[in-house]
């Protein structure tokens, strides 16, 4: 046990070991993260426009938010965003897994 571990310090310390695929840095995977918890956000606070609609409605004239023109408006407007971050986490996503070689795995060379 105690040989192995020497030879896995020696190949950390001669760089042979790597945390990820090759081209997959912890700062690209970091990047993906970040872009779907905006996503996530983006989504909590359409929803969240949508019921400030429903509550600066007037009682009597209250038509939920998405028959109104403004809900209408506001939701072509908010999907359109919320569609162009998806397709760039998509993108995103798929160059990680293109930056992979076939076959390849993680860790030791």
């Amino acid at each position: 046990m105690e040989v192995s571990l020497i030879r896995l310090l020696n190949d950390f310390n001669e760089g042979r070991l790597r945390a990820f695929d090759v081209g997959n840095s912890f700062e690209s995977l970091d990047a993906a993260r970040e872009m779907q918890e905006g996503l996530s956000e983006r989504h909590f606070e359409m929803d969240g426009r949508l019921e400030q609609l429903d509550k600066d409605a007037p009682h009597q004239d209250r038509v939920p938010s998405l028959q109104s023109k403004e809900g209408q408006s506001l939701m072509k407007e908010e999907t359109g965003d919320v569609m162009r971050k998806l397709r760039d986490l998509s993108f995103k996503i798929q160059s990680l897994h293109k930056a992979r070689p076939p076959g390849g795995t993680s860790g030791t060379n």
